[in-house]
């Protein structure tokens, strides 16, 4: 055989067989994970689930990861896919998992630690399940699922973006905040100043408070912390542990029923 075309077979037949990877993705083979059966091993104990997403940890309560998510493995795939949140070509660059890990960069350290075991689970069934999608042409060519039928957060993008915690804790920081010398002392006992004779009737109230109701009492007065932002995740974990029947003192399904709101401010 002329040197020459077998050369030019040999370059041929390499090029065909490395194609798939200059293209960023391999075919279906057997003994690949099946797309269907990691969704409902990795993805549907997480739309199942009553406990919050990671997505608590910067948004508040308009967005969760649940909202991404179908009953079907299928309709899941296109309704992410079709929302430009999944990359066929580079798995491991979707949109869905940046928007996963956006957690790990909090400047919280706080929050970021406690949220990094729920967001790795979520961050890891996520990136299996669409590589795993990746390499099933069948699901590749499936047409677009009608837009009325796709997934996402009910609320609209501006009302997610006003909710994201960063904002919220400026606004909490400007409204509320700016006023917490308003209930001093008996809700700030921390800006106290034992050495400040000017304080020294503030100090004599918390004494009258702790005689009459006593220690514990008087903390649970407590309401503010030393920063705004540990202020108000202190009323959010607060009013999530309400007891049913009383009222959060933010109460997210009615804003305007909130103990915040309904406390005689004015006294």
């Amino acid at each position: 055989m002329n040197r020459n075309l077998f050369a030019l077979r040999l370059v041929r037949r390499f090029w065909l067989l490395g194609l798939p990877f200059v293209l960023g993705y391999l075919p279906a083979v057997a003994g690949d994970p099946d797309p269907i059966e990691v969704f409902n091993r990795r993805i549907l104990p997480i739309f199942k689930s009553e406990k919050p997403s990671s997505c608590v940890q910067c948004h508040l309560a308009s967005v969760d990861l649940k909202d991404y998510i179908l009953p079907s493995a299928e309709k899941t795939f296109l309704s992410l896919r079709d929302q430009g949140l999944i990359d066929l070509d580079s798995p491991e660059n979707s949109k869905i998992l940046q928007l996963i890990d956006m957690g790990s960069q909090d400047t919280d350290a706080g929050a970021r630690l406690i949220h990094a075991k729920t967001r790795r689970a979520e961050y890891e069934a996520f990136a299996a399940w669409i590589r795993a999608c990746a390499r099933d042409e069948r699901l590749r060519r499936l047409p677009p699922l009608p837009e009325t039928e796709r997934a996402g957060p009910h609320q609209a993008n501006a009302v997610i973006r006003h909710a994201r915690k960063s904002r919220v804790v400026d606004a909490f920081a400007r409204t509320i905040w700016a006023q917490r010398l308003r209930c001093f002392p008996c809700h700030t006992p921390f800006e106290v100043d034992p050495e400040n004779l000017r304080q020294a009737p503030a100090r004599k109230t918390l004494r009258q408070l702790t005689e009459r109701y006593g220690k514990e009492k008087v903390e649970q007065l407590g309401f503010f912390r030393e920063t705004p932002e540990a202020t108000l995740q202190r009323l959010i974990d607060v009013s999530r542990q309400s007891a049913e029947g009383d009222l959060p003192i933010i109460n997210v399904r009615n804003p305007l029923e909130s103990l915040l709101l309904l406390k005689p401010l004015e006294d």
